[in-house]
C-alpha cells in the first residue's frame, strides 16, 4: 500500500508575505536605531570637543588679557559667513581666531600690533603679525579649529561653526551679559543660528552657565 505524505511547508511556497514584510520591518528599525545611536554619539563627541575648546580659548583670552591690559573687541561684530546653508555671524570668531593665533590684527578693534607694523588681513600662517601665538603648544591638533570662510579667517567650534564671542562692552550694550568679561558660546547642535528663543539657548555650549 502506497502512504501519501503531505509537502512540507517550506516546499510548498517558501517564505509568506507577511514574514518577507515582518523581517524587512526589523531590519530597518535596528537599521534606524544604529544610525540614530551613531549620530547621537557624533553629537556628544562634538560637543565634548566645543567644552575643550571654550576651556582653551578662555585660557588663551586670559593670557591675551594679562599682555594687552583688555579682552580683545571684534572689528566687525556684524560680520557674517554663509555655512550649511545658513548665516552665522562671525566677527567674534575672526576676532578670536587673531588674537589666540597671532596672524593678523584688522579683525581686533583698536589694537596696535607691538612690532610697529600697522594692522594686516590674517594669512593663514600663524603668526605672521610678529603677535604672540597663544595656541603655538597646540601643534598641528588645531587645523581643525580655524577656517577660511569668504577670504575670513575664524575660529570654530566642535561643529565647524563660528565661535560667538562678545567682550563685555559690547554685550552690556544688548544688555544680554551672561559673564563679568566676555560671552563666549557655540550654537551646539542647532542646525539654524539663535539668539532670542530661551528654549534653544539652553542649547548653547558656553562658558557660563544656564
Amino acid at each position: 500500500m502506497k502512504l501519501s505524505t503531505s509537502p512540507t511547508r517550506a516546499g510548498q511556497q517558501g517564505f509568506t508575505l507577511i514574514e518577507v514584510l515582518t523581517v524587512v520591518s526589523i531590519i530597518a528599525i535596528l537599521a534606524v536605531l544604529t544610525i540614530s545611536g551613531i549620530q547621537s554619539a557624533q553629537v556628544r563627541a562634538k560637543t565634548s570637543d566645543t567644552q575643550a575648546r571654550i576651556k582653551f580659548l578662555d585660557d588663551c583670552l586670559t593670557r591675551f588679557q594679562k599682555d594687552n591690559g583688555e579682552y580683545p573687541t571684534p572689528a566687525n561684530p556684524n560680520a557674517s559667513v554663509s555655512l550649511f546653508h545658513e548665516n552665522w555671524t562671525s566677527g567674534g570668531a575672526a576676532c578670536l581666531y587673531q588674537a589666540i593665533t597671532g596672524d593678523g590684527t584688522d579683525q581686533i578693534m583698536g589694537y596696535k600690533p607691538r612690532n610697529g607694523t600697522t594692522a594686516g588681513a590674517s594669512t593663514g600662517e600663524l603668526g605672521s603679525s610678529g603677535e604672540e601665538i597663544y595656541v603655538k603648544e597646540m601643534s598641528g591638533s588645531t587645523k581643525t579649529w580655524f577656517k577660511n570662510v569668504n577670504n575670513s579667517w575664524i575660529a570654530l567650534d566642535g561643529f565647524g561653526l563660528p565661535f560667538q564671542y562678545v567682550p563685555r562692552d559690547l554685550r552690556q550694550k544688548e544688555n544680554k551679559l551672561h559673564n563679568e568679561t566676555y560671552d563666549l558660546w557655540s550654537y551646539g547642535n542647532l542646525k539654524a543660528p539663535s539668539t532670542d528663543d530661551k528654549e534653544k539657548e539652553r542649547q548653547w555650549i558656553t562658558n557660563w552657565k544656564h
